[in-house]
């Protein structure tokens, strides 16, 4: 998988351009975007035998000690999570689309308050520091060297293409961009107080009944 494909993935789940190029910079600082990676001098295995050992027993990897994958997940609790999603998919543990996947669902459940931020903000330098500080949690706060790599991707910006979907079918950008515009949108009523249920991009009645709420504020 490419820098381009996880900055697609990565757009298509919601971020915006400078939330998507700062990811990649931790995940570069991380793993250099190899998905099947075990922590470097942790293991005596190389990255393949170490992803086939997990992958054969769901135990194996959850150790709570050697980072694995994209972003070098450790905890034990995190460890258990990424594995039973990708027995979940069907796939291998090293998966690189499932690790992105994985990682936007774990923001949208374990750390919503920064998933909002990463679908609405415009501020690539923050949005880097940011995951690295409350996502990825490194020993060194190495932020200068994360945006640095950030900054490689900016040049990705205005060409996002749109990854097949799951089912087979091919998602339209004009989709895409609805499904990003809703999510911007019900990030910013959450954090103005107002109840629209799950951050998911889909306008239902929740996000009908916020809207109404926001108009009879300012009516008001």
């Amino acid at each position: 998988m490419s820098a381009k494909t996880i900055y697609d993935r990565l757009r298509t789940n919601g971020m915006t351009h400078e939330a998507a190029c700062g990811m990649l910079g931790n995940m570069y600082a991380e793993s250099t975007l190899q998905s099947n990676i075990a922590q470097r001098g942790m293991t005596s295995y190389s990255d393949s035998e170490y992803t086939s050992r997990w992958d054969e027993n769901p135990d194996f990897g959850v150790n709570g000690r050697v980072g694995y994958g994209l972003c070098q997940w450790t905890y034990n609790i995190r460890q258990r999570n990424l594995v039973n999603f990708a027995r979940s998919k069907g796939v291998s543990v090293g998966d690189e689309q499932m690790q992105v996947d994985f990682c936007c669902l774990e923001l949208q459940n374990e750390y919503s308050a920064l998933w909002n931020y990463l679908c609405s903000c415009d501020d690539m330098f923050t949005a880097t520091s940011r995951i690295c500080r409350e996502y990825e949690r490194p020993a060194v706060n190495n932020i200068d060297a994360r945006y640095s790599y950030a900054q490689r991707y900016d040049g990705y910006r205005g060409y996002h293409n749109v990854p097949t979907s799951d089912s087979g079918g091919t998602t339209s950008t004009g989709s895409v961009r609805t499904v990003t515009g809703i999510r911007t949108l019900q990030a910013w009523l959450t954090d103005n107080g107002i109840d629209v249920g799950s951050i998911d991009g889909i306008p239902g009645e929740k996000l009908r009944k916020g809207i109404n709420e926001l108009l009879e504020r300012l009516g008001g």
